[in-house]
């Protein structure tokens, strides 16, 4: 499920973009560079991500896609904080074309 700030949103949804979007033209997608950290990083086998989303596509639909291409990923999403352009940010903020949006896990520890 992909968290957002009024509730959760099923993977399934990630089909439906799939359908609705298809392979996406090229002149209607852009890319965008998504970085895992720690125990993403370990599930999906990679740090960073390339994934070509509809062109003005939110945060929201950028984690359906990446859960659709990464489904080992989708049970961490509900506690993953978001970041863009430095800045913390939610799903729906809207993505631009060569934008790296990092995904960190909560992290536990103290002293």
């Amino acid at each position: 499920m992909v968290f957002d700030n009024v509730g959760t949103v099923p993977v399934e949804s990630a089909n439906f973009l799939r359908k609705k979007h298809g392979t996406f033209p090229k002149e209607d997608r852009m890319e965008i560079t998504v970085k895992l950290f720690a125990l993403l990083r370990e599930k999906a086998g990679t740090d960073t991500i390339a994934l070509q989303v509809p062109q003005d596509a939110s945060v929201s639909q950028a984690l359906e896609i990446l859960q659709g291409q990464y489904p080992a990923l989708a049970l961490y999403m509900p506690r993953v904080r978001l970041a863009l352009r430095q800045n913390f940010v939610d799903t729906a903020t809207i993505l631009q074309g060569g934008d790296e949006l990092a995904l960190i896990p909560p992290v536990s520890g103290g002293f």
